[in-house]
């Protein structure tokens, strides 16, 4: 009787694993499962390796360690152009930041940039090993109008802008109909060659992302760290290392929460703690100030669990924070349940278990009818209003019946496989 064949899930777990110890220097350690996969199984590791922004980070290492001989040699060349792909990405995205920090600096708009950009600056030995999508920029909101203006007039064309920011896309860079700039449908099997199967390319478009509010979070999920972001903005040295710190925390769980999360998140707050001194007391005392230990403990004890490190004082300060709901709930789901390879949404009544008091549902109800009132702009032409209320709950509840992939999902479907039987 033949075994069964791994799954995503399975997969997904072993390049965890592995690259826990790879990225700590033994380049030379090889997981025993890795000599038993087929075609099947490393198509699916390079699906995941997209997914999770892997590839830049394995190619470099592979660049300076010389090939892996468990890995096949198309796999070991696709990974090393990765990384040279993604450096030649980042100069693009460099260029603009560049250009638009002289139109602002010009025009004297008070401005500071966080996350992506900053965060490979200032962690990665190159600059290239950190995927990103997009250029985060915090600005006041009393220059939205001003902002759209001046970006238009330079080459930057808005795509979407509402009372919490602005997005836009370089002119030379802005997604045609036939560029993915979000995940579509999940029943199309394509060619190897689509941009969906290509990873970090100088074709997919990159925006810039211009924050007035950082009222953020999901559902019931939610955090708002505007105080701080305003007084980093008025000194005009942008946040402090436990500032950044406490920001990166929160975004990597709401992206837990939305099954959106990704391993080079956690890479990034695992070189964070390695290599920035950081006050616990001013980082904990934030968490509390904002009511968000749980969700800050949550992305710590993932990063601990990727990287095989014992918790920190941090955490354990956390953790004794935090309610035993949330330490059951937050503990029993890995980061492959919690990302895009996890074809499901995360269920409606399931959810309702995350919710920590009566008034988050009501406070979710508000922000879905608020969110129906916000009119956003497309492509620099016509205004057009978000869909109701009750139009989006219909569809909400209707996924929840049907159970169909996320549409996010569409990169494993690519490659032939079914989101029940090759998942878990």
């Amino acid at each position: 009787m033949s075994l069964q064949a791994p799954s995503i899930n399975d997969i997904a777990e072993c390049l965890f694993r592995w690259m826990a110890i790879f990225t700590s220097g033994d380049c030379k350690y090889v997981p025993s499962e890795l000599s038993k996969w087929t075609l099947r199984e490393w198509r699916i590791a390079k699906s995941v390796s997209i997914v999770h922004g892997m590839g830049p980070v394995i190619g470099y290492l592979l660049s300076r360690h010389g090939d892996s001989p468990a890995i096949p040699v198309d796999m070991n060349h696709y990974l090393r152009e990765q990384f040279e792909e993604n450096r030649r990405r980042i100069h693009m995205i460099t260029q603009s930041s560049q250009q638009i920090s002289q139109l602002l600096e010009q025009n004297e708009i008070d401005f500071f940039y966080f996350k992506g950009l900053t965060t490979s600056k200032q962690l990665y030995p190159d600059v290239g090993m950190r995927p990103m999508a997009d250029i985060d920029i915090y600005v006041d909101v009393q220059d939205k109008d001003k902002l759209s203006q001046l970006l238009g007039n330079h080459g930057f064309t808005p795509h979407v802008i509402d009372r919490e920011g602005m997005t836009l896309f370089p002119v030379q860079n802005h997604p045609s109909d036939d560029t993915p700039t979000q995940w579509q449908g999940t029943n199309v099997i394509g060619e190897e060659n689509s941009l969906w199967y290509q990873g970090e390319s100088c074709k997919l478009p990159y925006s810039i992302d211009i924050h007035f509010t950082m009222d953020q979070g999901i559902q019931e999920f939610r955090y708002n760290l505007d105080a701080m972001f305003r007084q980093a903005l008025k000194t005009g040295n942008g946040l402090s290392a436990e500032q950044n710190y406490v920001y990166l925390l929160l975004h990597a769980a709401k992206h837990l929460r939305c099954r959106s999360a990704r391993w080079i998140q956690f890479y990034d707050l695992h070189l964070f703690q390695r290599q920035v001194t950081l006050d616990d007391a001013k980082v904990l005392a934030m968490a509390i100030e904002h009511d968000c230990c749980h969700l800050m403990w949550w992305s710590l004890q993932m990063t601990s669990k990727l990287f095989s490190t014992e918790p920190s004082q941090l955490e354990k300060q956390l953790q004794r924070q935090t309610s035993w709901r949330f330490l059951y709930l937050m503990g029993r789901h890995n980061l492959v349940e919690l990302s895009h390879c996890n074809p499901q949404d995360m269920g409606l009544w399931y959810a309702l278990l995350w919710t920590r008091k009566t008034g988050h549902i009501i406070q979710w109800l508000k922000l879905s009818a608020k969110a129906s009132n916000v009119d956003f702009k497309r492509d620099n032409t016509q205004l057009h209003q978000s869909p109701s209320m009750v139009k989006r709950m219909f569809t909400r509840i209707i996924r929840h019946f049907r159970a169909t992939p996320r549409a996010q999902w569409r990169i494993f479907a690519l490659q032939g496989l079914h989101p029940q039987k090759d998942w878990n």
